[in-house]
């Protein structure tokens, strides 16, 4: 019984997205959260820095998949594996032309970056 429920166990494991995020995965997402920040928000330019991210993605569909709601702010998040994820948000404008001005990387519930203040001053 004791193997059978150490197979099921790291196949759960496997199938979450690949373990754990290292100390260089992280270094890695940083520098992505910088290059987002300040990126523009259309599909067009920021779907290229946001597949940069689809190595740490929580599920093959994490990024394809990515969900944006939009008031007077658009925001998403991007969940990644290891209990990390990225918030990001930037103005709403008619045109579709913002900035993100915002990204949050949190690991295990501690924000290990903060660059922006989602708008407010």
């Amino acid at each position: 019984m004791k193997p059978l429920l150490l197979l099921i166990i790291l196949a759960t494991a496997a199938a979450g997205g690949g373990g754990g995020l290292t100390h260089s995965d992280i270094s890695r997402i940083k520098q992505i959260c910088h290059v987002l920040a300040g990126a523009d928000s259309s599909p067009q330019q920021s779907d290229v820095i946001f597949n940069r991210l689809t190595p740490y993605a929580h599920d093959e569909m994490t990024i394809p998949g990515l969900h944006v709601v939009c008031d007077k702010r658009c925001g998403g998040l991007v969940q990644l594996r290891d209990d990390a994820d990225i918030y990001f948000s930037y103005p709403a404008s008619a045109d579709g032309h913002s900035r993100i001005d915002t990204v949050v990387l949190r690991h295990h519930g501690k924000m290990l970056l903060s660059i922006g203040s989602d708008g407010q001053r």
